[in-house]
C-alpha cells in the first residue's frame, strides 16, 4: 500500500539532492532515515506494510499532505504555493467532528447528535448596513447549558418562527444546508492543508484521464509487471521502490500536458465522453505521423512499416545469388511511389 505525491516540477515528489544534503543531519529527517532508509525519509509520500503499519486513514493522510508541503516548499524555496489535485475518497473527504453539517442535526435538542462549532449568518442592522452574526450551536446557559440546539431552533434564530413552522426534518435541513456558513464548511485535508499554507482542489469524478497520477501509476505496474517474480513476494517493497524512480520526470511533464489537452477539450459546450475521446485519438494518431515536407521527396509511413515493405519487396523480387546488386538497389528505389500518401 502507498500513497504518492506527483508535480510538473519534481516528478514523484521528494526532497531533491541539495535540500536533502542540507537537511539530512537534522530532526526528524535523520531519524528517518536511520529507521526508514534514505528512501522512504526523502520521499513525500508513503509504503505501508498492512500487518505491520496497519490500514491507510485520514490521520496517516494528514501527516502525508504535511511532509508533502515540506517538501515543495523546501525544494523551491519558499517560492511556491502547493496547490494539491485529489480525489473524492472517504479519507480526503472526511469532515471534522464539530464541522457544520446540516443533515447529521436531530430535530429537536439534545440527544446523541454532534455539537457543532458556531455558525453564521447575516441580517440588515438598524443603519441598513449587512451585519454578520455568529450563531453558537449548542446552548450557552440556561437549563439546557451545553447541549445541541438541534434544527428547529438554530433555524427559527435565523429564519424566524413562520419559516420554521409546518417544516419537518428533511425540509429544515435543505433550508440549512444553503446557508453559507454550512456551504463553505471544510474537510479536515482542506482545513489542514491550508494551515500549512497550501490549498486542495477536487479532481472531476469517474475522469482519470485528467489526473497524471493514474498515469505514472500505469509506469509503476508495467515496471513492476517486467520485474516481479511470480508466486513470490519477497523483495516486492524494493521492486515498487525502483518502479517509482523508474518514472521519469520527462514522462510526468508529458502526462501533465494530457490532462490539461483534455480539459480543454472538455470546455466545448457541445462535448460529450465520447466525442473527446474521439477527438484525443485522432490527435495522438496525427502526432505519431511524419510531418509533410516542403520538397520533392514522398512522404512515407512510419520507418517501421517502411522496413517492412522494403523487406518484403526484397524477399519477393530478389533473384538468387547471381542476380545483380546495383539491379536490386534500383527497384527498390522504384516502390517508393507506392509508400506515399494520397
Amino acid at each position: 500500500m502507498s500513497s504518492d505525491f506527483v508535480s510538473v516540477l519534481d516528478g514523484m515528489l521528494s526532497y531533491n539532492d541539495e535540500v536533502w544534503d542540507e537537511i539530512k543531519n537534522e530532526e526528524p529527517h535523520k531519524k528517518a532515515e536511520e529507521e526508514l532508509g534514505e528512501f522512504k525519509a526523502r520521499y513525500a509520500g508513503r509504503l505501508m506494510k498492512h500487518s505491520k503499519d496497519g490500514y491507510y486513514n485520514n490521520k496517516v493522510c494528514l501527516q502525508d499532505f504535511k511532509k508533502a508541503i515540506d517538501v515543495i516548499k523546501k525544494n523551491h524555496d519558499g517560492k511556491l504555493t502547493p496547490v494539491f489535485l485529489t480525489d473524492h475518497s472517504p479519507i480526503h473527504k472526511m469532515m471534522p467532528e464539530d464541522g457544520l453539517a446540516a443533515n447529521k442535526m436531530n430535530l429537536s435538542k439534545g440527544g446523541k447528535q454532534r455539537k457543532m462549532r458556531p455558525g453564521y449568518y447575516y441580517t440588515t442592522g438598524p443603519d441598513g448596513q449587512r451585519q454578520k452574526i455568529v450563531q453558537p450551536m449548542v446552548f450557552q446557559d440556561g437549563p439546557d447549558e451545553g447541549l445541541a440546539k438541534g434544527l428547529r431552533v438554530v433555524c427559527t434564530e435565523r429564519f424566524g418562527s413562520e419559516a420554521v413552522e409546518g417544516k419537518n426534518h428533511k425540509d429544515l435541513v435543505d433550508m440549512l444546508a444553503k446557508e453559507e456558513d454550512f456551504k463553505a464548511q471544510e474537510t479536515v485535508l482542506e482545513e489542514v492543508v491550508r494551515q500549512n499554507g497550501g490549498m486542495v482542489i477536487w479532481g472531476v469524478k469517474f475522469h482519470p484521464e485528467l489526473s497524471a497520477i493514474e498515469s505514472c501509476y500505469r509506469d509503476i505496474s508495467r515496471i513492476l509487471r517486467q520485474t516481479n517474480t511470480p508466486g513470490c513476494s519477497r523483495g516486492f517493497e524494493q521492486r515498487y521502490i525502483n518502479a517509482i524512480k523508474g518514472v521519469k520526470l520527462s514522462h510526468v511533464r508529458k502526462y501533465f500536458l494530457s490532462c490539461s489537452r483534455y480539459l480543454s477539450a472538455y470546455q466545448d459546450p457541445d462535448a460529450t465522453g465520447e466525442s473527446v475521446m474521439a477527438k484525443m485519438k485522432k490527435q495522438k494518431k496525427r502526432h505519431r505521423r511524419a510531418p509533410p515536407q516542403d520538397c520533392d521527396e514522398p512522404v512515407r509511413k512510419s520507418n517501421r512499416q517502411y522496413r517492412n515493405r522494403q523487406w518484403q519487396y526484397v524477399q519477393e523480387e530478389v533473384p538468387g545469388p547471381s542476380g545483380d546488386v546495383g539491379d536490386q538497389v534500383e527497384d527498390m528505389e522504384d516502390t517508393e511511389e507506392l509508400l506515399q500518401i494520397e
